[in-house]
């Protein structure tokens, strides 16, 4: 604990010798006027190089053991959109300072005293164990020459876990990277709010409506994708509260005008069952549960012809229960999850559909925690949710599941080390990566975050119970890492159009489908399926 406090302690001596030497500086600068503008963004500068340095558990001014030789590219790529993040995060925390010292609010009084943000002690410990007290020490370093300039006593205030006193900046060393990490979180969320109108735009701009020429857009290597992207387009859409109607004409008026329904009917493969990616195209299990996901915002899953569909997946099953994802292709658990949750859609989940299933996905587990594609390969965010959702789906669709069965699971699925590989592949820019040292991308907000929640349902479900906390921090970790993510999708992901990946990528409609389905998720705006990632 020692080793805690003095390096907690050092990094908070060092942020306040900094924003003090940039004040005196300043203020020794004869040709230099010292305006809110100038100190306002180099104190954010000085806020988030302070947090990324707890994130990184590092020093706030860490030894440089950079190499005059040859730089790793993925190391200058991380580099890069680590830089790239922070400029954000400062420019948007710039904006917070402003907004609160033009409203002569203290963070004190805009937090209300919460607890959730500051850790407030009292001089009489509840009881003995209470250590409180004992874990908050304070920084001996002059702040008073600070405390004339409004934006760095906000920074003082954000710093500080408790009031400032005559003791100085005290902070609880041991829970004061969750507590200052829930306050940046918070303060930036407010300030980068969802904005549905222009998303909305971006996303109508690759559709047309019944009553519209078809708009020619160039797909490039999507062309055999289309139901991908007319489910990306909908469900987005629908995460938006924003109407699809205007995509779809009532059956009994005429199908065939429906863009959307008649898009999709066009990739049904007639004689083999499943549907392609475009017309004329063999069937495929991912692009069969995009259209299905489709058919089902629509109530339309009875136009699927549901004998020859049964027929498609039981061709594409292996006798290890793993299924490929079209004739003579590969089997993982990508394939797996989409025909188990194709089944699901379309009513037709046998038990022949599922039989080896579970036993094959379970063996997809790496000493890890994640799930891999396949046995004994390393394990990855987007198969690890495939893996999760589809032994909820089979356990829980089931009544005649056996014990056997259930307690296979129970006893062969970790789901502990699932939940800490799941939660470990935050970054420092706060968003999800999808393997340990790849970069942060905004699609993982889905693919992790859904993962931990079903780790959640999986454990009340198998189990009959919930994480103890004595076993597992499950709730604090996930409320604080819900507020962090969101953070990343608000303030890093969200572009004037759209949500993109990282900074220096464009939107798109694959990364703004996944980010509002994961924000939709925390925010419980609309009922959500979690398992199949529809909206209900």
């Amino acid at each position: 604990m020692d080793y805690l406090r003095d390096k907690s302690l050092k990094r908070l001596d060092d942020f306040l010798e900094k924003l003090n030497n940039f004040i005196l500086n300043e203020e020794s600068d004869s040709d230099n006027q010292l305006s809110r503008h100038n100190i306002g963004e180099y104190v954010s500068y000085l806020i988030v190089k302070y947090v990324i340095s707890i994130c990184n558990d590092e020093d706030f001014e860490p030894n440089s053991n950079a190499s005059d030789g040859k730089i790793e590219e993925s190391y200058e790529s991380q580099k890069l959109v680590e830089f790239d993040c922070n400029e954000i995060y400062a420019s948007r925390m710039t904006l917070v300072l402003k907004n609160l010292a033009s409203s002569n609010l203290s963070l004190e009084t805009f937090f209300g005293h919460k607890s959730k943000f500051y850790h407030y002690t009292t001089s009489t410990p509840v009881d003995n164990t209470n250590t409180s007290v004992d874990s908050v020490v304070y920084s001996k370093k002059e702040v008073l020459g600070l405390l004339k300039f409004c934006y760095c006593k906000l920074a003082i205030d954000l710093i500080g876990d408790v009031p400032l006193s005559n003791e100085g900046v005290g902070i609880n060393y041991l829970k004061h990277g969750e507590l200052i990490l829930k306050r940046f979180a918070f303060l930036l969320n407010i300030v980068c709010p969802l904005k549905p109108e222009p998303h909305i735009k971006f996303i109508e701009s690759h559709l047309s409506k019944d009553n519209e020429v078809l708009k020619v857009i160039d797909l490039g290597y999507l062309d055999s994708s289309r139901p991908w992207i007319i489910y990306w387009s909908l469900h987005s859409l629908l995460l938006l509260r924003h109407d699809i109607q205007p995509y779809i004409i009532p059956d009994h008026v005429c199908v065939k005008c429906s863009r959307s329904l008649n898009s999709i009917m066009k990739c049904w493969d007639i004689e083999f069952g499943g549907f392609g990616g475009g017309e004329y195209q063999r069937g495929h299990v991912a692009t069969t549960y995009s259209a299905l996901c489709v058919l089902k915002m629509f109530d339309s899953v009875h136009m699927v012809d549901k004998e020859l569909l049964h027929s498609f997946l039981m061709d594409m099953k292996s006798a290890d229960g793993s299924f490929s994802a079209t004739y003579e292709g590969e089997c993982d658990v990508r394939s797996t999850y989409c025909a188990i949750a194709s089944a699901c859609i379309s009513g037709i989940l046998t038990e022949k559909v599922v039989e080896n299933t579970l036993e094959y996905i379970i063996r997809c587990q790496t000493y890890e925690g994640g799930l891999s594609a396949e046995p004994y390969l390393e394990a990855h965010a987007g198969y690890t949710y495939c893996g999760l959702a589809s032994i909820n789906i089979i356990t829980s669709s089931f009544n005649k599941i056996t014990s056997d069965m259930i307690k296979n699971v129970k006893n062969k699925l970790d789901l502990k080390r699932a939940y800490d590989w799941c939660i470990n592949r935050l970054t420092a820019q706060f968003g999800f990566q999808g393997r340990p040292h790849k970069l942060v991308d905004s699609c993982y907000s889905f693919w992790v975050g859904a993962s931990l929640l079903i780790i959640e349902q999986l454990f009340k479900h198998l189990h009959n119970t919930n994480y103890s906390k004595s076993d597992n921090t499950l709730c604090e970790d996930i409320n604080l890492h819900e507020e962090l993510v969101k953070c990343y999708i608000l303030v890093i992901s969200q572009t004037s159009k759209g949500l993109r990946d990282k900074p220096d990528k464009p939107p798109d409609l694959y990364h703004t489908c996944y980010s509002l389905s994961y924000f939709n998720l925390i925010e419980k705006n609309l009922t959500h399926d979690i398992l199949l990632n529809l909206t209900t």
